[in-house]
């Protein structure tokens, strides 16, 4: 019975012992991962110097960096990586790699440029900064034209329009020859609410009876007998008496 008792409580003894040493086996302490974290950042690279031409950038390194560079530009200074707004790189994982050609991508201008150390999520030693002048690229010119003719197009569109509007007036105006109006044009002796199309292209009023006239649309009766303006019933009394008489 003792010794049953004595091996329950041995095996206790282990079991909790093993509970005890489990977590430090199955996750490291928290001054592991900041060594292990300081071991994958180490720099190798001293020092790195920059230079450019336009826009072809070439630099020298003193030292060896694992990972390769990151080339940030900018027209913000001290661009960085990770990037902010208004930063744009280039990464090369070839540890050799010392030169590269930037394009502009905010416009023609002046660029920030550095090159960095890239330790994997950020940068670790800097180069120094140099501003190079960037022209715009094939693409940027090529939106700017659209961009500049889509303007145009719209501006020559409207121009027309107005020109074709003031033409088409203009053609009204002077290709009337009678009474122009609200853009309708009336042939001179157009009657129109006991008025006719004048002379001096104005409507007047037709004229009364015994009135002087040289066309009939100049009378109310429409009737211009001898130079003056007749009664249309005076007429017809004269019809009615030749109907009668050679009836």
């Amino acid at each position: 019975m003792k010794k049953r008792v004595f091996s329950i409580l041995l095996s206790f003894s282990l079991l909790l012992s093993i509970i005890l040493l489990l977590p430090g086996i199955i996750a490291p302490s928290e001054e592991e991962v900041e060594e292990n974290e300081n071991e994958s950042e180490t720099s190798g690279v001293i020092s790195i110097i920059l230079e450019a031409e336009e826009e072809e950038i070439k630099w020298v390194v003193d030292g060896y960096s694992e990972n390769g560079f990151k080339v940030v530009w900018s027209k913000n200074e001290n661009p960085t990586y990770p990037v902010r707004d208004g930063d744009r790189y280039h990464y090369y994982s070839d540890v050799n790699k010392r030169e590269d050609t930037l394009e502009s991508f905010d416009g023609e201008g002046e660029y920030y440029v550095r090159v960095c150390e890239y330790l994997g999520g950020k940068c670790g030693v800097y180069s120094n900064e140099i501003k190079v002048y960037l022209n715009k690229t094939d693409k940027e010119e090529k939106e700017d034209e659209d961009e500049d003719k889509e303007e145009g197009d719209e501006e020559n569109e409207s121009e027309e329009k107005n020109t074709s509007e003031h033409d088409e007036e203009i053609v009204t105006i002077e290709s009337c020859n009678g009474c122009l109006v609200e853009e309708v044009c009336y042939p001179l002796g157009f009657r129109k609410n006991g008025q006719y199309c004048f002379d001096d292209f104005e409507f007047v009023n037709q004229s009364q009876e015994e009135s002087p006239c040289d066309n009939n649309f100049e009378c109310k009766s429409n009737l211009c007998v001898n130079d003056a303006c007749v009664s249309g019933s005076l007429i017809q009394k004269v019809m009615n008496w030749l109907k009668d008489f050679f009836g």
